[in-house]
């Protein structure tokens, strides 16, 4: 038996169950996924709270890091044992275990914990997004700095394997100080803030 917070109507964090659920065995092109961190983000308060509506009764949560202790017929990329990582597109990561789309996985290298893969990812492909596909840092740009506005700066340790250029210059700071506007001065700098 397993355990999953369900959502019966939106509302605050009062609508939140625990309920035990069943799982069957993986469906064609799913593996089950034993969650060991799940990340919390902002979306999933717009989830319970109907902003992004969504059928009910529903599970929350898009991110999560574990080991794949089961797969499905026609699943080849994947094996029992695997350390996985996933941030959506299906709700449901606030379980202990879940059957899940395969090709929705990435893997999750063995020098990042359970709880920063569950916590960055989704994070870390934002980073990506913005300084390979919108602004294209590159080294010939000179210094660009990031401001990772988060209570862990998870990301860090990703970008700075990916773009050493970027990396280099990387500013950490705790949401607050963000929010209140404490942060190193930026100008002239390509400046993103996560």
């Amino acid at each position: 038996m397993e355990r999953a917070v369900q959502i019966r109507q939106t509302g605050g964090p009062d609508v939140i169950e625990w309920t035990d659920v069943e799982l069957a065995a993986p469906g064609r092109g799913e593996v089950r996924m034993r969650n060991l961190a799940v990340g919390l983000n902002f979306i999933d308060t717009y989830h319970r709270g109907g902003l992004y509506p969504m059928a009910l009764p529903s599970g929350l949560g898009m991110e999560a890091a574990g080991i794949i202790e089961a797969v499905g017929e026609g699943v080849t990329d994947w094996r029992v044992g695997d350390r996985v990582a996933t941030f959506g597109p299906s709700i449901g990561a606030y379980a202990t275990a879940r059957n899940i789309a395969a090709h929705g996985l990435f893997l999750v290298p063995d020098d990042i914990s359970d709880e920063i893969a569950a916590a960055g990812l989704l994070k870390g492909c934002t980073t990506e997004f913005l300084v390979e596909r919108c602004a294209k840092v590159e080294t010939r740009h000179g210094p660009a700095r990031i401001a990772i506005a988060d209570d862990k700066a998870a990301p860090r340790g990703c970008v700075q394997r990916r773009f050493p250029c970027v990396a280099a210059n990387t500013v950490e700071c705790h949401f607050d100080a963000f929010a209140a506007g404490k942060v190193a001065d930026l100008r002239g700098d390509i400046f993103f803030a996560i």
